[in-house]
């Protein structure tokens, strides 16, 4: 009890602290084990809170409205930040400590850090997501939105829509992450250099573009050829038709793993895809994983494509690796 700590002589006072400080530190859950005098000691709760936030539940209002626990604790762990007092949470130089830990600790912040430009900005540089927590007026803050986006191109999203119809601030978005394209605004979707840059960091980003440009042939070779994946996006009747197929297997053989199934059979679409890239033998058809002349073929272009082949041909083996190995 406290009584009783405090009829205890000074050294075994110190002892008896010491003792608590080395079992907190241990495990944090020790704190609430302790005597109340001891549990309300800034030496151990900040101990306690530095290994995990949680200790912070169950401290006095008086605790929690303590500015020194405040940052100590926050500087572990940025969303601590939802456990501290209404006060607490409005006093800027905690809220920037939070959030330059964490990013996201912006949504436990008071109303008034929400609205601060200088708040937001720290927030926005550990996370672009942040953004979204931040007071409206500043989610069309062209600074802060480049900001945001640069750290994390979805980010995006949480921009108003006149940053989201900005060039500059559109492509630093996709160049950071491609699927940030979904974001941009129709006109911009439909924008080559916006487009590119987008496909250019992932394929799948294709499925945001405009759905003109995805129906448009010179812009599906264009896409194909930043990243093959994007061809799983091109509109139907370039996926089902052999010509057109034929045509963007010669710019890279991995297309046909987006193809139409129809044209995993086909076996001069095949043939064509296989001398480029031999993986793609893993989805052609069982009748042209039985046919000697594409494995040969494959194997040659990649010396493992023989496991694609190895149920149908297991006892022409040795026959196609001699075959693949001759110029």
């Amino acid at each position: 009890s406290v009584g009783a700590m405090d009829e205890l002589p000074d050294e075994s006072r110190q002892r008896y602290h010491l003792e608590a400080l080395v079992a907190v530190r241990r495990e944090w859950h020790n704190l609430v084990l302790l005597p109340t005098l001891l549990r309300e000691d800034p030496a151990l709760v900040v101990a306690a809170v530095r290994q995990n936030k949680d200790a912070l539940q169950p401290l006095s209002s008086s605790m929690l409205d303590d500015q020194r626990i405040a940052i100590k604790a926050v500087g572990n762990d940025g969303c601590a930040l939802q456990f501290l007092s209404e006060s607490v949470r409005d006093n800027m130089e905690v809220v920037i400590a939070a959030v330059r830990q964490a990013g996201w600790a912006l949504q436990y912040a008071g109303e008034a850090p929400r609205a601060d430009r200088e708040v937001v900005l720290q927030a926005v540089r550990q996370d672009g997501n942040s953004l979204q927590f931040a007071q409206e007026d500043l989610r069309e803050d062209r600074t802060l939105v480049l900001a945001a986006v640069r750290q994390r191109g979805t980010a995006l999203r949480f921009a108003l829509k006149p940053l989201q119809a900005d060039l500059e601030v559109v492509l630093e978005a996709v160049r950071q992450n491609g699927y940030a394209l979904q974001y941009a605004s129709e006109e911009l979707r439909a924008n080559p250099e916006v487009v590119w840059a987008a496909v250019r960091q992932h394929g799948w980003a294709f499925q945001y573009a405009a759905p003109a440009m995805r129906q448009d042939l010179a812009a599906v070779h264009e896409a194909v050829r930043l990243d093959p994946r994007a061809f799983k996006f091109a509109g139907e009747p370039f996926r089902s038709d052999p010509e057109h197929v034929l045509q963007v297997v010669e710019l890279n053989g991995d297309v046909l793993l987006w193809a139409a199934d129809e044209l995993k059979d086909n076996r001069a679409v095949a043939m064509v895809a296989v001398k480029q890239s031999g993986r793609v033998s893993q989805c052609l058809s069982a009748k042209l994983r039985a046919d000697k002349f594409i494995a040969v073929e494959a194997v040659r272009q990649n010396g493992e494509a023989f496991q694609h082949f190895a149920a149908a041909l297991c006892g022409e083996r040795a026959r196609i690796l001699e075959a693949a190995a001759c110029a």
